[in-house]
């Protein structure tokens, strides 16, 4: 697909395929009601973030500085504070071991 269409759908596919197979059966819709939610404010507040890091100076420099410091945070938190045995651990405790 030459307009990008094709990438949008596989990342979000292989999302929602990800939370289906770490969430406990019972609780799959609200994991995806939740990453949702988080989605959407994180595109409301992202504009408008932007827009004010852009300043008088309409100068991106500053806004992509945050964006790489956000995803290098989104990074370590994923590798720091998500560790298999808690995910089989909460698994277990919601009765879907």
């Amino acid at each position: 697909y030459p307009n990008g269409r094709h990438s949008a759908h596989s990342v979000t596919s292989r999302r929602l395929a990800l939370t289906q197979a770490i969430s406990p059966q019972t609780m799959i819709a609200r994991v995806v009601a939740y990453q949702n939610t988080i989605a959407n404010i994180a595109g409301i507040v992202a504009p408008i973030a932007t827009g004010r890091l852009l300043g008088e100076e309409k100068n991106f420099d500053r806004a992509i500085a945050c964006a790489g410091i956000a995803l290098l945070a989104a990074a370590g938190a994923y590798r720091f504070l998500i560790r298999p045995e808690d995910v089989g651990r909460f698994r277990a405790d919601c009765g879907d071991a």
